[in-house]
This record gives structure tokens, C-alpha cells and sequence, in this order.
């Protein structure tokens, strides 16, 4: 909330079109991502032993493609949503690819300040790893035909 703050005091109107010529600041701002309790289904799909080995890994777990929905995340709470919802890919501890659909809101109380936000975390790689697999198998279907 504060860089917002700074940032529409230096002129930004279009938060997405600043973020994405500013790939650095997207960094930022997920830097800031303080995590104050993980339940144990969190702990488990990250692969991590402990909130505190979670909390130090981090950049293992949120890559650059993730940027892209943290930007829009961000947009919403900058156009003064109290909620988003976003499609994204984060990381295991070990390094595997996790498909995960992501909801945030604002706590009552914290709208003035972004500091209390409840994030949901869902697993949603099979559904992705089948959509996928469709996708390649009507590219393999239409490539057995030829059209004239």
C-alpha cells in the first residue's frame, strides 16, 4: 500500500502498464509479502517441514511466471478491489511445477493498509495437466488430416 501510495503521488495512473515496463518493481512488491500463518496443507503442497523454511524460500517458490497474475493481482487492490482471484505457477521446495489457482481479500479492518490479507492456495496442476493433454492430442488429431 505504501509503494501505491508513492507511486500515485509520482504521477502512475495505469498500474499494469507501469509494472510492466518496471518488471524489477513487480519484484518488489513480492518482496514485500510478509506471511504471518500457513496451515499444514500449505506447508504440504510446497514441500516445506515448517512455516519458517517456507518463509525462507520464497524465491524458490515464486518464479517469473508468476508475475504476469501478480501484476493483475496488484491492479485489482490498486483499483480499489478488496479481493482477486488469479490463474498462476509457482514452485515445490524441490523445484516442481505447481499449477495453482490463487484468491486473495482483504481483512476487514486492513483496507486502508493492505496489511492483513487471507490468501487461498489450490492445487490445480491435474486439472491444468489435462487441459494440456487435450490440447496436445487435438493438435495431433488435426495434423493426421491433410486439408486441400
Amino acid at each position: 500500500k505504501q509503494l501505491f501510495d508513492l507511486w500515485r503521488n509520482q504521477g502512475v495512473e495505469n498500474l499494469y502498464e507501469f509494472l510492466s515496463q518496471n518488471e524489477n518493481l513487480v519484484v518488489e512488491c513480492a518482496h514485500k509479502i510478509k506471511i504471518i500463518k500457513v496451515n499444514q496443507k500449505v506447508l504440504d503442497l510446497f514441500e516445506a517441514k515448517s512455516q519458517e523454511e517456507l518463509c525462507a524460500n520464497l524465491n524458490l517458490l515464486f518464479k517469473k511466471e508468476m508475475f504476469e497474475a501478480h501484476i493483475h493481482e496488484l491492479e485489482a487492490l490498486w483499483n480499489g478491489k478488496t479481493h482477486f482471484s488469479s490463474t498462476t505457477i509457482n514452485y515445490t521446495l524441490s523445484g516442481k511445477r505447481i499449477d495453482v489457482q490463487l484468491r486473495g481479500a482483504i481483512l476487514p479492518g486492513s483496507e486502508t493498509t493492505f496489511d492483513r490479507i487471507l490468501i487461498t492456495t489450490e492445487d490445480i496442476t491435474p486439472y491444468q495437466n489435462a487441459l494440456r493433454q487435450e490440447e496436445k492430442n487435438r493438435r495431433l488429431a488435426e495434423s493426421m488430416f491433410i486439408y486441400h
